[in-house]
């Protein structure tokens, strides 16, 4: 049976991973380096079990030539972004012919 005690324990374990994370991932976008490393989706796992196809598509997209595939929130999206957009034209049309909703899109400039 849970308690009080090991659930307060659990969440100040999972909050120092989680700061420890956040700061990586500050010290990376400080000093222009790579955000890749410290990112990721902890809800994955658990989505992948109940839908494999996840797993799928994010390995195709990494195969294909993405920087990086990421689940989107609980699942409902798996996402990649890229500076070259010849790596995106050669993964859209993969997987929009294999039935899956494909959208491209572009990020804003600020004004």
């Amino acid at each position: 049976m849970w308690t009080i005690r090991t659930l307060t324990n659990l969440l100040n374990a999972l909050d120092k991973e989680y700061y420890g994370k956040v700061k990586e991932l500050e010290k990376a976008l400080k000093n222009g380096d790579s955000i890749i490393p410290h990112i990721g989706n902890s809800m994955e796992p658990a989505a992948i079990s109940l839908l494999p196809d996840i797993l799928k598509v994010k390995e195709e997209l990494l195969e294909k030539g993405a920087p990086f595939a990421l689940m989107s929130g609980s699942g409902s999206s798996i996402f990649t972004m890229s500076k070259d957009y010849e790596v995106i034209k050669n993964l859209y049309n993969p997987l929009n012919n294999e039935g899956y909703f494909v959208r491209h899109t572009k990020l804003l400039k600020k004004v």
